[in-house]
């Protein structure tokens, strides 16, 4: 009797990714081949934000033939290489196993785990993140977890506004959460708070900072001398919370 699969028939038209590395103008190169039957005809390639040389296959596609393409194309990885060492900034390296991610003012460790499904990820054990699928290379890594991040702020973020607004006795419009790239927060003249996504990294007490600070703008549009009664009122302590998030400012903006 045949035995059954374990996995529905559109998961088996895929492979397990494979993972090497391979010398290349005297350089060690580190490369992953994600092979798929999904409508892949020809192979693509590029590096991912940790470095890592992706390959992304037909499901038959051989390991020596991406060998031959990384020999083919050595003066183009050299040239990608030089240039991602040259702009170390903007490598993003955080985002594969074992390394930590900043939640609520503590660290998750990632567990990055291969498995042949979509992408998804989970809390695991309190202090670990867990994400699984099957193209699994940084750059999707690091998508996947900027989406669980924001899905949990845009869960926790209107729980805060609404105890703060309940104890400052003040109204509010909608609470949004979006991507902004320059500041933390704003206050729409309709009384909308928009909150970046990335306040989920900070830790609690400052995200509620960053709450009150908005809130205050419902009855004050700028940052006059009664719009600092207002937030001292609320929180005696605000100066030391704005200066320790101004110093994580560089870390998790943009």
């Amino acid at each position: 009797m045949r035995k059954k699969s374990l996995y529905p028939a559109a998961m088996q038209q895929t492979k397990p990714p494979e993972s090497g590395t391979m010398q290349v103008a005297g350089a060690e190169v580190a490369y992953l081949i994600v092979r798929s039957a999904k409508r892949r005809r020809s192979v693509e390639f590029r590096f991912d934000a940790a470095r890592q040389l992706v390959f992304r296959a037909p499901l038959r596609t051989s390991t020596a033939h991406i060998r031959r393409l990384m020999a083919k194309h050595e003066a183009w990885i050299v040239r990608q290489l030089a240039r991602l060492h040259a702009a170390p900034a903007k490598v993003m390296t955080a985002f594969v196993d074992g390394n930590n991610i900043d939640y609520l003012g503590k660290p998750l460790r990632l567990e990055v785990q291969q498995a042949p499904s979509r992408i998804k990820v989970a809390r695991h054990k309190g202090s670990r993140l867990r994400i699984t699928g099957e193209s699994l290379d940084a750059d999707a890594v690091r998508a996947a977890v900027h989406g669980w991040l924001r899905q949990q702020a845009t869960t926790r973020f209107p729980r805060r506004v609404a105890l703060w607004a309940r104890r400052m006795n003040l109204p509010y419009g909608r609470v949004l959460v979006s991507n902004p790239r320059r500041q933390w927060a704003s206050c729409s003249y309709k009384n909308d708070l928009r909150f970046s996504w990335r306040l989920i990294m900070v830790p609690p007490r400052l995200l509620d900072y960053v709450v009150v600070h908005e809130l205050a703008h419902v009855v004050q549009k700028n940052h006059s001398a009664a719009f600092w009664r207002l937030v001292e009122a609320t929180l005696p302590d605000y100066r030391q919370r704005r200066k320790e998030l101004q110093a994580l400012g560089s870390r998790v903006l943009p």
